[in-house]
């Protein structure tokens, strides 16, 4: 086949011409990956047993003796598919993990890197063929894609991953002038980080201002107004 899983160990026959005969010890080699076999079957024709591997459209070499020869764009390993994280949902503070789960995740001798849209995992651990770890970055926002690199190839999800939605639980300074001017701490959780625009309103006007305090507490500078509870 010109495709073989990521996995290895499968056989290819490789066709061609002028290959001796195996008393030249022949060898082939699949981009920069070695065939952890070479059987010889004739003048013009040689099986590979591939290693574990990536790549698409990678270049076949075979020598005989003191002969090489090449065939480019010949073999391509199985692309990567992403199915599901777990958990979809996190804390917009990060340095948490999610695994990214899915097929041809090859093995930790290739570089993987992960990312949630278009935030980079601070930091991406192989986990098995199947799954990849990430540790989450802050952020803050539903239903991103995630998106996993295995050498150079890419697999995806979309609507996979989220960050807690913000959830407010009391208000400090309940009661306001109607001239405004005035500011009070809204506390809860999902509040994020600083680096997000914190926006906040009471009742139909937005606050003058909003000042992110902490991932729990943002301050709110009111607007005037007239209004119960």
């Amino acid at each position: 086949p010109r495709n073989a899983p990521a996995t290895g160990a499968v056989s290819i026959t490789v066709n061609g011409a002028g290959m001796a005969n195996d008393m030249y010890s022949p060898a082939a080699r699949i981009g920069s990956s070695a065939c952890e076999g070479t059987t010889w079957v004739a003048d013009t024709e040689l099986v590979c047993k591939t290693a574990r591997a990536v790549g698409a459209t990678l270049r076949i070499a075979m020598t005989a003796g003191t002969r090489v020869g090449t065939g480019t764009q010949a073999v391509s390993y199985d692309t990567v598919s992403l199915s599901s994280t777990s958990p979809g949902n996190r804390q917009g503070i990060g340095a948490t993990n999610i695994t990214f789960s899915g097929v041809n995740l090859a093995n930790y001798d290739i570089t993987q890197k992960a990312r949630v849209s278009d935030t980079a995992c601070e930091a991406s651990e192989w986990g098995s063929e199947s799954s990849v770890r990430c540790k989450i970055a802050r952020g803050a926002g539903r239903n991103y894609q995630v998106i996993a690199t295995v050498a150079v190839r890419v697999g995806e999800m979309t609507e996979a991953a989220s960050y807690d939605l913000a959830s407010v639980s009391n208000v400090e300074r309940g009661n306001h002038p109607t001239t405004g001017k005035t500011s009070t701490k809204v506390h809860g959780s999902g509040f994020a980080t600083v680096s997000f625009s914190a926006g906040s309103r009471l009742g139909s006007s937005a606050c003058e201002a909003s000042t992110w305090a902490s991932d729990s507490t943002v301050q709110c500078h009111a607007a005037q107004g007239m209004q119960h509870t």
